[in-house]
């Protein structure tokens, strides 16, 4: 059974000083993030070789960043939350405004689907802007132009700006996702949740 960050950090207060070091020294030790986190706070508290800090939090970066992939791999390969396909999972940025006499709201939303229902969704998106963004002075004049040219510009960028837009999600929602990647029911919930989310 693994240690919660709290029992961690219960179990390491007892650890001298050199018992702290000899652990955060030792880069062949294979050790989880809480660990990490629970010595970066000890190495601070008590005011040791602050050299020990670019150390782990070098190994902590790895660790990070091997989980994200991991998860992204894990998002890729789900069937998609829209259409049920198993195409390749994509992500994109949808610029959504509704705008009625002086008033315009204005939403972004991360969409997680398959390039088919990506294009659909972008498609029923710029109609929706074009006939209810306009019906006020900021969505006519700033709002409704500024989504046309993010859309019509947006077809060049596609592939790598969706990697990054995937990859700051994992990172913003990480220990939820890591959490219950093995449950693709609850992760395809979570995405399909997320992509109506301010419709």
């Amino acid at each position: 059974m693994r240690l919660s960050i709290e029992e961690i950090r219960e179990h390491y207060k007892k650890f001298p000083n050199h018992k702290i070091e000899q652990i955060a020294e030792n880069k062949d030790a294979k050790v989880s993030e809480e660990v990490l986190i629970v010595l970066i706070e000890e190495i601070k508290k008590r005011n040791l070789n602050p050299e020990l800090l670019s150390n782990i939090k070098t190994e902590f970066k790895t660790i990070r960043k091997n989980k994200i992939a991991g998860v992204r791999t894990i998002i890729e390969s789900l069937s998609c939350p829209e259409c049920g396909s198993n195409n390749k999972l994509q992500a994109v940025e949808i610029n959504e405004t509704t705008s009625m006499l002086l008033l315009s709201k204005h939403n972004k939303r991360l969409y997680i689907a398959c390039e088919k229902c990506i294009k659909k969704e972008k498609k029923s998106v710029l109609f929706k802007n074009i006939i209810l963004g306009i019906w006020s002075l900021q969505g006519l004049i700033y709002y409704t132009p500024l989504n046309l040219y993010i859309f019509f510009c947006g077809l060049k960028t596609e592939d790598k700006k969706g990697t990054e837009l995937l990859n700051n999600y994992i990172f913003e929602n990480i220990e939820k996702l890591a959490e219950i990647c093995d449950d693709k029911a609850e992760l395809l919930h979570i995405i399909q949740k997320g992509n109506h989310f301010n419709k």
